[in-house]
Formats: C-alpha cells, structure tokens, sequence
C-alpha cells in the first residue's frame, strides 16, 4: 500500500540569541530524521536560512558565530569535503578569534579597536553568510527536510513566498523509495498516480492541498502523478499532468 500525506504549514521562527538546545530527533527506518514539524512543501513556498539582526553585539555575535561552527562541524547533512568555494571551519575560527580579540581591546579602551571591532564583525559576518550558502543549497536540494536541516546546523530559519510561476513537479527526496509531487495553484486537489505508465492510476488520499508526499515507492521505478483542482463536492477541474518522477 502506498502512502501520501498531504503537504502541511511548517513554523516560522525569529531569529534569537540565546542558545537553544538541539532537539532530540526521531529517525526513520533509513535514518533519515523526521522533521519536528512537517516541512512546508507548499508549491509557492520555501524555507531559507537567516543571518543573525544586524544590530546584535559583537560579542552576541561571536557567540552565535561559534554556535553555528560547532553544529555545522557535526552535521551529517553537509556533502565532505566542503565545495572549496566555502569558507573552512579552521578560517572560520580565525575571524571569531579576530572579533574576540578586538572586542577585548574595545574594553580596554585600546586606540583604533573601535574600528577594529568593526572590521572584525564584517569579517564574521561575511563568513558566516557563505557558509549559510552552502546550508541554503543543501536545503534546497533536499526540501522535505529543509527545516531540520537548518536548525541542524545553527541556522534559524524564515518562510518565504516564491515568486513567479511554480512548474508542476514529482521530486525524489533523499529518503529512499519517496516522491515530493506538487501542483501549480492552491486549494483542494485530487491527485493521482500510476505505476504502469498510465494504464492505471491509484489516488493519493488525503490530498487536502496542491501536494503530497508519497511514501514507499519502490526505488529507481519511474511514476507518472496528475492532478485536478477539486471545486466543489463531486466536481473538478481539467486534468493537470502527468508529471513523472523517479525515487532513489
């Protein structure tokens, strides 16, 4: 039997400088971790990764800087070795050691660490921001756990609406033998999908929204999913499709 969720609202957080402790996460048979809260795979939707307020203290800041260095130097979600493009944690440590360093001498009222502080929060920042891309493409490549990939690795997180036309979709997550299927427009849909090319078609119940995720598919096996917007009680709109994906 196979088995679609629909596709439901995720959180959007605001970023915080104190330090929160990592939630404990439930892993699936193939030990990829369940989101704690269902990502939001609304086809108009996305999760992005955040920078830290541009008024937060150099010294908040190096706190944060040195929180996301320790999740991003434990997660398992990050590709290794990094892209060479991407700053190194050892660099990293290096612009946070620097921003310490001047924030001390600040302290002390030592000539010239004013603009040195200054030059230390742009170094951190700039760091940080490319390392935040590297989390974002992950993300991005793995939508359905965008959110916990985020977190994972220091990051607080914001929903953003997508502009522009949304094409309809069926994409492997990295959960094996699993579809991400997405239909253009919002509202109630009735999808569909087919095993066979499209002799048959089996519904994906309950589709309560322009998307769903479809579980045990059998893997490297292509489907074929279509979709028609539902506009009342037994009526439809025009068939939308089929679109074709294949899980890994």
């Amino acid at each position: 039997m196979y088995f679609c969720t629909s596709i439901n609202n995720g959180l959007q957080n605001k970023f915080s400088i104190k330090i929160k402790k990592m939630p404990k996460q439930k892993t699936l048979q193939h030990g990829v971790p369940v989101p704690q809260n269902n990502a939001d795979l609304e086809s108009n939707k996305e999760i992005i990764a955040i920078m830290p307020p541009k008024d937060t203290s150099p010294s908040d800041l190096s706190d944060v800087a040195k929180y996301i260095r320790a999740q991003m130097a434990q997660s398992t979600y990050l590709v290794t070795p990094w892209p060479s493009n991407i700053v190194t944690l050892v660099q990293f440590d290096g612009t946070i050691h620097a921003l310490d360093l001047a924030n001390v001498a600040r302290k002390s009222n030592i000539k010239g660490s004013a603009k040195a502080v200054t030059t230390a929060v742009k170094g951190v920042r700039s760091d940080m921001s490319n390392m935040m891309s590297f989390v974002q493409n992950t993300m991005r490549a793995n939508r359905l756990i965008a959110e916990t990939i985020c977190t994972d690795c220091g990051f607080e997180h914001k929903k953003i609406t997508i502009r522009g036309p949304v094409e309809n979709s069926a994409e492997p997550s990295t959960e094996a033998g699993v579809l991400i299927v997405q239909f253009t427009g919002g509202g109630q849909y009735h999808i569909q999908m087919s095993s066979d090319g499209g002799i048959t078609w089996v519904t994906c119940d309950p589709t309560k929204r322009a998307g769903v995720v479809v579980r045990n598919l059998k893997s490297k096996t292509p489907y074929l999913f279509r979709g028609r917007k539902v506009l009342a009680y037994d009526a439809y709109g025009d068939w939308v499709g089929p679109v074709e994906g294949t899980p890994l």
